[in-house]
């Protein structure tokens, strides 16, 4: 199953380093990954070369560059992937990081105990150096082979459900860093059931994170697959970090509303649902009928609840300590996730934004009044557009490389172009997500 060496001690990773005296106490990988990309190319540029550049404005391709630098230089490559997971890694992959990161906490007591979760920590870590490392590559799905092994055989008998479980989260969502178009549902069905099953202490606080981190993972897939057979976890039989001290502490994937976040996997469940099936959809029989009636009745109910929302203040937020995302930074965050989700449903369900529709401001987008006329289809596209518009304002910077296939649609003439059209078509379903 691999080398199980670092996880196999008690020691911390610096120890399973070989003694050097002429290394120092600090870690390899700070004398590796911290270099600054700039200074190390300009070390390895003549002065002249330098001067040139400088002058000229020239960037250079650092590709090839780093590339050539060789992590044969470290003494112990699976304990440098180790480090650089804890430095790099998780920061990446949370909206937020300090010390009091559930997730780093609880990977942090669990990995070197945990064949699964040591594995998928290498893999992970060699995957995000394998752009500029290309060899860390086959490093990255070997250790992958070896998590999904030890997850398996796992799965039979989960005597540490609570590893199990976490391993399972991090597999599945790292999944499409592998393979583009694996959305991992199997593990997600698996993380799903092995949770809805735990029966854990009253003191346990691992089980609130992982029950949010499964609302989660159901919203990323509900706009581009089927999660109808997701299960709703709604039994509460632990109090929270947040409900032991009356303020709202701030989850490492979903900040600080589960609740819109759930609405915003049953809009995505919703609109999923309707656009793969109208297609194939003639209402010639009852059943056809009945679904698009239930349909309509619960984008209402949807829209309605979207409406009423309100996002937790700023004041009421515990400060999570990151510099870099400050309690404000979540009130924005559920307010995008808000005025989203009625994007998506207008989008979808026009007749809805028929029945409120004004001319454009957004200050009135949550207070909708009578309509004051009917829209024609250039008005209603052009609301939606200033709704997304205000959208990417609050989130301050929009993710252009996932829009390049929707751009290209649209310029190519095509009309009424929607993302989660083009996400099916194009089987981008894991980088729309």
């Amino acid at each position: 199953m691999g080398d199980l060496l670092p996880f196999e001690t008690n020691y911390g990773v610096l120890d399973l380093l070989p003694a050097d005296p002429n290394i120092s106490n600090q870690s390899l990988l700070d004398q590796c990954f911290d270099l600054d990309i700039g200074d190390f190319v300009n070390q390895t540029l003549s002065p002249a070369a330098q001067d040139s550049q400088m002058a000229s404005g020239y960037t250079v391709d650092t590709s090839h560059t780093l590339s050539s630098l060789r992590l044969s230089e470290l003494r112990h490559l699976p304990s440098a992937l180790t480090d650089y997971f804890f430095k790099e890694v998780i920061k990446l992959y949370c909206t937020w990081d300090n010390s009091f990161n559930s997730l780093r906490i609880m990977i942090g007591r669990m990995w070197q105990s945990s064949g699964a979760l040591y594995h998928i920590m290498q893999s992970m870590a060699a995957v995000c150096l394998s752009e500029i490392f290309p060899h860390l590559a086959a490093t990255a799905m070997r250790e992958r082979s070896c998590a999904l092994g030890y997850l398996q055989q796992n799965s039979i008998s989960p005597i540490r459900k609570e590893e199990h479980a976490l391993a399972t989260f991090l597999f599945g969502h790292s999944s499409s860093w592998f393979d583009p178009h694996d959305l991992a549902t199997d593990k997600f069905q698996e993380a799903g059931a092995l949770i809805s099953s735990w029966s854990l202490p009253d003191n346990e606080l691992s089980w609130p994170f992982l029950e949010e981190a499964f609302d989660f993972w159901k919203m990323l897939l509900a706009f581009t697959t089927d999660t109808t057979n997701g299960r709703n976890l709604s039994r509460q039989i632990c109090a929270s970090p947040s409900q032991l001290t009356g303020r709202t502490f701030p989850h490492a994937w979903n900040g600080t509303s589960r609740e819109i976040v759930q609405l915003m996997a049953n809009v995505g469940r919703l609109v999923f649902s309707v656009r793969t099936s109208l297609p194939n959809v003639l209402f010639t029989n009852e059943y056809q009928i009945d679904f698009f009636r239930d349909t309509l009745e619960e984008v209402g109910r949807l829209e309605q609840q979207l409406l009423a929302f309100v996002a937790t203040e700023a004041s009421c937020i515990v400060d999570p300590g990151d510099p870099n995302t400050p309690p404000t930074h979540f009130q924005h965050m559920d307010e995008a996730f808000r005025h989203t989700g009625l994007l998506q449903l207008y989008r979808v369900f026009p007749e809805l934004l028929t029945r409120r529709y004004r001319p454009w401001n957004k200050d009135e987008v949550l207070l909708p009044l009578e309509a004051s006329k009917v829209p024609t289809r250039h008005e209603r596209s052009t609301w939606l557009t200033s709704l997304a518009t205000h959208v990417a304002q609050i989130l301050q910077e929009i993710p252009f490389e996932s829009l390049n296939d929707i751009w290209s649609s649209i310029d190519s003439g095509d009309e009424d172009v929607y993302w989660v059209d083009v996400a099916s078509q194009k089987k981008l379903s894991p980088l729309m997500a």
